[in-house]
């Protein structure tokens, strides 16, 4: 009869952190945040993103992910998301999308899932896309939750700051060119 009272006693504060944790874990005080992968069979960054999102998700509960293949749902997320270019991996987080996988995109993904987190709910556009739902009122909703960051790479920091070259040569040279035609001309 002893045996049992100290068996009872002893599973019962073992079980406890179990209990605890469980308690704590299924309060409705916190959102699930979805994660989307969207990806090929030809994706040379993927290991690494899924490596980095299960690491993630091993520090913060809160976070769920899902590779997505399906070449007619990644369509219906760019249309969605309104993204013209047709490069792949994308990840996509409630209403924002990013392009490749580097330390700017592993910062910037990490900045957004935290301003995700602040919010009780938002929209899982995911789950809309895949369920063909309307999906307006869910870009509306999550509109302001996390601002995302343009990506200029230096290509284009590069192209810009020639063409501005190229229109102030330009302009030099007709202004130039004006100068000499008015002196001629005197």
């Amino acid at each position: 009869m002893m045996r049992k009272i100290l068996l009872v006693i002893m599973l019962t504060f073992l079980s406890f952190p179990i209990v605890s944790y469980g308690l704590a874990t299924n309060s409705s005080s916190y959102t699930i945040i979805r994660i989307y992968l969207l990806a090929n069979d030809k994706c040379k960054e993927c290991d690494e993103i899924t490596e980095w999102l299960d690491d993630y998700k091993k520090e913060d509960y809160r976070i769920s992910w899902e590779y997505v293949k399906d070449k007619n749902i990644i369509k219906e997320f760019k249309n969605t998301l309104n993204i013209k270019k047709n490069k792949l991996p994308l990840i996509v987080i409630g209403s924002n999308y990013f392009e490749g996988f580097d330390k700017k995109v592993k910062e910037d993904l990490t900045e957004a899932i935290k301003e995700y987190e602040k919010v009780e709910d938002y929209c899982d556009l995911g789950t809309k896309i895949q369920n063909k739902e309307d999906t307006k009122d869910c870009l509306k909703q999550n509109e302001g939750i996390y601002k995302q960051k343009e990506n200029n790479s230096v290509l284009t920091n590069v192209i810009i700051g020639g063409i501005v070259v190229l229109i102030i040569g330009v302009l030099g040279f007709f202004i130039g060119k004006k100068k000499i035609f008015n002196r001629l001309q005197k």
